[in-house]
């Protein structure tokens, strides 16, 4: 049986590492709905995406190995185009099963930039304003770390996940992060927070108190939980703010 076993893990490894390729670079209009199953897409430096944020998704990725990696020189750029309004319930990239890294991108004038459920998740070193919102998600290995997120109505999304979420910028959002449902043990550190509407929003199927730590805020911290609402049954904890902006080297 173990042989068997070992075998069929073997297999497995290696139709994933044989997965077809795509590969993305130059400047890119993308005006109706494409779906990928079982690809490696790679996102090259300096490639811009145009995507339609009228539809309800642009971009659908199922059990695929995704690598948007720019540089500082040359970031990806994403921006969503139309004639509509960023909309709630449309996403630009939609993101099931799979394997999502991204690092030196721009994206603006989304509706939801990213809509990611149960996969593998790092975003880094990005750029998210003036959207509807940026990323939302559930499902465990979720990083966000050294992003800048400006003039979302909601930066950050969650539901029945602890993702670590540190060493963020959130400037001017309506809500920064909101914690939907069945958090747990989130990591929320060394982040800043300036002139949000709300820092942290929690939902009203949040159960357990949220712990938060070395946070910077520029402000008086500004929360949606029993404090704000009785009929809430979390609380948001703040534990030993930052007194000056984090320290990041």
């Amino acid at each position: 049986m173990k042989k068997i076993s070992l075998l069929i893990i073997f297999l497995a490894a290696c139709s994933h590492a044989l997965a077809e390729e795509i590969r993305f670079s130059g400047v890119i209009n993308i005006d109706s709905k494409k779906s990928f199953s079982g690809k490696r897409v790679i996102f090259l430096p300096g490639t811009k995406l145009f995507l339609n944020r009228e539809l309800e998704e642009t971009l659908f990725f199922n059990n695929c190995q995704i690598y948007m990696e720019g540089t500082a020189e040359e970031p990806i750029i994403v921006e969503g185009v139309g004639e509509e309004e960023p909309q709630e319930d449309k996403n630009l990239f939609h993101v099931e099963d799979s394997k999502l890294t991204i690092k030196h991108a721009i994206f603006k004038n989304g509706s939801w930039h990213l809509h990611i459920h149960n996969s593998n998740t790092l975003i880094e070193n990005s750029f998210f304003e003036k959207s509807f919102g940026a990323v939302r998600f559930s499902g465990k290995d979720v990083t966000i770390r050294r992003n800048i997120f400006k003039e979302n109505k909601i930066a950050i999304r969650f539901i029945k996940a602890d993702p670590v979420i540190q060493n963020n910028i959130f400037m001017k959002n309506d809500v920064a992060i909101f914690l939907r449902e069945g958090v747990d043990s989130v990591d929320i550190s060394l982040n800043a927070f300036i002139n949000n509407r709300y820092d942290l929003y929690g939902g009203f199927f949040q159960e357990k108190d949220v712990n938060i730590y070395k946070n910077y805020f520029l402000s008086e911290p500004r929360f949606f939980d029993r404090r704000k609402d009785d009929s809430l049954n979390f609380q948001i904890n703040n534990l030993e703010s930052l007194a000056t902006f984090p320290d990041w080297h």
